[in-house]
């Protein structure tokens, strides 16, 4: 899949994850490999926009990172963790504990946003063990 979007979106950054990381980015992520190929100056449309344009394509990876039954839950789950950005990770997890955490390789101190996708299917699939 091939998207037109504007730079100063925020979409943008999410989806390649490069300066904006949220939910959006691991949902994405998890079931696709993302690339910005290239910009498109404003002159390349009329009339011009104030804004550049990116183009991105999204392709489903031949292994994604959830199972078809975990896109939903994943997606909840992530959201929760990001709506408590500035937590730390025993406290943005929902159920999770230091201890816990740290038994799976994680420092309980961290923030959401310092995880990659995949630590996210992880922790959703302990969760789910709680």
């Amino acid at each position: 899949m091939v998207f037109l979007v504007q730079t100063k979106s925020p979409i943008v950054s999410r989806l390649a994850r490069w300066q904006i990381y949220g939910a959006l980015s691991v949902g994405v992520q998890a079931v696709c490999r993302v690339e910005k190929l290239f910009t498109v100056a404003p002159g390349a449309f009329r009339p011009a926009p104030k804004v550049r344009s990116a183009l991105l394509r999204l392709t489903p990876l031949a292994e994604p990172l959830v199972r078809p039954q975990e896109v939903a839950p994943l997606r909840a789950f992530v959201a929760a963790c990001f709506s408590r950005r500035r937590k730390q990770l025993h406290n943005a997890v929902p159920g999770a504990t230091a201890a816990g955490l740290m038994a799976l390789g994680f420092d309980p101190k961290a923030r959401p946003e310092t995880l990659a996708p995949a630590d996210f299917v992880r922790l959703l699939r302990w969760s789910q063990q709680l």
